[in-house]
């Protein structure tokens, strides 16, 4: 009825002398409406009538395709798969707007997004993003643009279900600001939900760090956090404290501890406290030291014990009798 109307009004701006445009046959227009029905059979009729006049079909596909405020999700995905299925050179072009909508990537027809995507190459194309974005990085840390790009693109791998090779990740991983950074933004931007919608590099080592926890859990994972909180630069510490703490995995604890224990650290509070969350509470892993002072002979006094109900003794040596302990 709607494309009866659409012919009534222009043979009557013909008949008054106006311009009209010509439209697409009607039971291609009505084709177009129907791809939007939650009825199978009407759906598929419509897909067939579509593709048989692809020709005529293909600029009334690009324009439903099209993402706006009051579209419909369900017609423009169809729309983009009739143009992968009619091999339309600008299929991939509309997919890859597609994706980049949030609320597309958390609709009801999530999969058949991804499925489009994988079946275009979709995959290879953002890991080249996040390669290019990371490459202007390493120059240019405060480029907001290539940040924009790199966080964008990792975002839509992980909704693809691919993580980052393997390069990629551990340039991502240590990339950084010359002359380093302001820990306390770090921290803000890491752990609070980022509150100030700052940009800052921070979150390009706290994408990568998500996208290996996520895709990557287990043994290498925790290998290469660890690894990295023995970086020489803090900003790569605090992002591995991260890491261990999206993992959660208390194996970690005996490399935290290092860092805990380490008085020139600039990140051993918050190794502190990681270690304190990971720790199992039921047992008296831990010690707290108060001012220590030593006698001529080297000895050791005043240590407080975190549960008064046990003791803790210091050997002549200055060693703990219990091997995981933290300082005040």
């Amino acid at each position: 009825m709607r494309e009866i109307w659409e012919d009534a009004v222009d043979r009557f701006m013909l008949l008054c002398g106006c311009e009209v445009d010509n439209r697409p046959p009607r039971y291609l227009r009505r084709a177009i409406r129907m791809l939007g029905s939650d009825r199978h059979r009407v759906r598929q009729e419509a897909e067939q009538q579509l593709e048989s006049a692809k020709e005529i079909a293909s600029p009334l596909l690009r324009d439903a395709a099209q993402i706006l405020p009051n579209s419909h999700c369900a017609t423009a995905l169809r729309a983009a798969n009739l143009l992968v299925k009619i091999q339309d050179p600008d299929a991939s072009g509309i997919l890859h707007s597609l994706v980049k909508t949030p609320r597309l990537r958390e609709s009801e027809h999530a999969n058949l997004l991804k499925d489009l995507l994988v079946s275009t190459d979709g995959v290879r194309h953002y890991v080249r993003q996040c390669g290019m974005a990371l490459t202007v990085l390493e120059q240019r840390p405060e480029s907001y643009r290539s940040l924009i790009r790199y966080r964008q693109s990792i975002s839509i791998l992980n909704f693809l279900g691919e993580p980052l090779p393997a390069d990629l990740m551990v340039r991502s991983l240590l990339v950084r600001t010359v002359g380093g950074e302001n820990l306390s933004l770090v921290r803000l931007v890491l752990w609070n939900g980022n509150p100030c919608r700052i940009e800052h590099i921070s979150q390009v080592r706290a994408s990568a760090a998500e996208n290996m926890v996520q895709f990557k859990v287990g043994s290498h994972a925790l290998e290469m956090f660890t690894d990295l909180l023995q970086h020489p630069s803090p900003s790569v510490n605090i992002t591995a404290i991260y890491g261990l703490d999206i993992l959660g995995d208390p194996s970690a604890c005996p490399s935290l501890r290092k860092v805990a224990l380490d008085k020139k650290s600039e990140v051993r509070l918050d190794a502190k406290r990681l270690l304190n969350r990971l720790s199992n509470p039921s047992q008296d892993y831990y010690s707290l030291l108060r001012s220590v002072k030593t006698d001529d002979a080297g000895s050791i006094s005043m240590l407080r014990s975190v549960d008064r109900r046990h003791r803790t003794t210091i050997n002549q040596h200055g060693h703990s009798t219990l091997d995981q302990f933290l300082p005040d």
